[in-house]
């Protein structure tokens, strides 16, 4: 999923925040997988 799909579904203020606060964070990665899994779980419900 791209950013811009991302966006579609969320909103834009909320990727460039989730991006800006990413970008701090030491364990981004894992963060933003388990962010994004939640996400789909809670589409599908």
């Amino acid at each position: 999923m791209t950013v811009e799909q991302v966006a579609d579904v969320l909103g834009a203020p909320v990727v460039k925040f989730a991006e800006a606060w990413l970008r701090g964070q030491p364990g981004k990665a894992a963060i933003a997988t388990t962010l994004f899994k939640d996400k789909i779980q809670q589409m599908k419900s």
